[in-house]
């Protein structure tokens, strides 16, 4: 019986850098996959403005859109009576407007009315819709 020889130094070199070329291969076919094929947006940028007509003394100051599925989500009214707000996309809301008024009597500094256009409904990404009284 012979007696085992001194081992020769064994290298993990080849399979590191198979390891290393196969994950590098995955990163980009993923990449490229990834950015085939996007996934669409879940919401809504939505903006415009808010009127209110003379019988209602005030200011609007909140717009609020209501919803089965996400509750109440509101945007405050800028000076200009514009609004922007992100809604899920999914489900349509009713939408009312809050104003207030600094010279009605204190139970009616605050007001809140039913729009023309009472819902909302979108399944863009962006929309643009206007709201009044």
């Amino acid at each position: 019986m012979g007696t085992p020889g001194a081992s020769q130094p064994h290298s993990h070199r080849k399979y590191v850098l198979a390891i290393i070329a196969a994950l590098l291969i995955g990163l980009i076919v993923g990449g490229i996959i990834g950015f085939s094929f996007p996934i669409a947006a879940d919401y809504t940028n939505l903006a415009g403005s808010v009127t209110l007509s003379n019988q209602f003394q005030g200011v609007p100051n909140l717009i609020m859109f209501n919803s089965t599925l996400y509750g109440n989500l509101t945007s405050t009214v800028l000076s200009d009576h514009s609004y922007v707000i992100n809604l899920p996309i999914g489900d349509t809301y009713n939408v009312s407007i809050q104003w207030f008024n600094a010279t009605a009597t204190p139970s009616q500094m605050f007001g809140r009315c039913i729009p023309s256009q009472s819902t909302f409904t979108s399944d863009n990404q962006n929309a643009t819709q206007d709201f009044s009284c």
